[in-house]
């Protein structure tokens, strides 16, 4: 006779419980960044950091390079909103007037934006800065999950999880979903029952196989940037979406397959807007669209004959993967379709 299981209220099983003001801590820094004019419909995420530099302990907000760069683009400003997770009327805007770079890197996709004289308001606000700091960092394992808190498409804060695929020094890859929107999140794992921060959202990374991935850019070398001015290479050179596609999805059907006429009729009207973009992602010439747009009075049409073409054209390349790269390209940015059709 078997012997009775005991069970009890209570048992330890991966000793990871979490305080949740540990969750809090960690939530309030991450903010929404948008443009100082609202006609202007640029967003990124940042969070609020304290940098040690030379000695000096430094507030900053840490985003990446290609959020600033929109900026630069709109020759506008940039605002932090903090809180903005609850009603609107929560949320708290601050200006980061003036704008000052401590630091920043193209290579690295980050920059680092001082906001040392408004240090006082934030902690007036319970908004404490994540502390960026080498000692503390731990040892990343591929088993282990990272933790993402984001403004994913410029919404309320969102959050996410899930296993990393891989370090690529000085970039980590992992299989956590993000939209656009979500460039510039904090990334973190957990330490002894704390969130430690270990990476900044960059990129994604759509594959041609079942499975996208995210990437972002290691803490640890941006702090070697910011004190050595180095950059460190990657061993393996990888394809990245800033701020376009982000990863998320599976594909349900073999990359390999060739698109079907069935899903072709069904496409062709949800491309109405983009099907001359999605055209030159695919690979059309700009005379084949021509030719398609004045031989083709409607819309829907259009559309119907580039896709028609495109698989005439290259008969077996014309798969789902492939489609699936030419609805992920930062011209075309319909993911959704993605989900639905690839």
């Amino acid at each position: 006779m078997a012997d009775a299981v005991v069970e009890v209220e209570e048992v330890m099983v991966t000793n990871k419980l979490i305080p949740m003001q540990e969750f809090d801590k960690i939530r309030n820094a991450v903010c929404l960044l948008k443009s100082s004019n609202p006609s202007n419909s640029w967003r990124g995420t940042g969070f609020y950091v304290n940098v040690k530099l030379k000695k000096e302990n430094i507030g900053c907000i840490m985003t990446n390079y290609h959020v600033y760069c929109e900026m630069e683009k709109s020759s506008d400003g940039m605002v932090a909103v903090f809180y903005y997770e609850k009603a609107e009327k929560d949320a708290f805007e601050l200006p980061l007037v003036p704008f000052k770079l401590l630091a920043q890197s193209k290579d690295l996709d980050y920059v680092l934006i001082r906001v040392t004289s408004n240090e006082d308001l934030l902690q007036s606000k319970g908004v404490e800065p994540i502390l960026v700091d080498r000692s503390n960092l731990p040892t990343i394992r591929t088993h282990d999950s990272v933790y993402i808190i984001q403004h994913p498409r410029g919404d309320k804060k969102h959050f996410s999880h899930e296993k990393i695929k891989r370090l690529n020094k000085p970039f980590i890859e992992y299989y956590a979903d993000t939209l656009r929107g979500s460039s510039g999140s904090p990334v973190f794992v957990l330490n002894q029952s704390k969130f430690t921060l270990i990476a900044l959202h960059s990129k994604g990374v759509p594959s041609q196989y079942l499975k996208n991935w995210n990437k972002g850019v290691l803490i640890e070398d941006i702090l070697d940037h910011l004190h050595t001015g180095k950059v460190t290479k990657p061993d393996i050179s990888l394809p990245g979406v800033p701020g376009e596609m982000e990863s998320g999805f599976d594909l349900s059907k073999n990359p390999s397959k060739q698109v079907t006429r069935d899903d072709i009729i069904y496409i062709a009207n949800d491309i109405t807007d983009e099907w001359e973009l999605l055209g030159r992602a695919l690979g059309h010439s700009d005379s084949t669209l021509k030719i398609i747009n004045t031989d083709n009075a409607k819309v829907y049409n259009k559309c119907y004959a580039m896709l028609t073409k495109w698989t005439q054209v290259m008969v077996s390349k014309a798969n789902y993967g492939a489609l699936a790269k030419g609805f992920a390209h930062p011209t075309v940015n319909r993911p959704d379709l993605i989900s639905k059709y690839c």
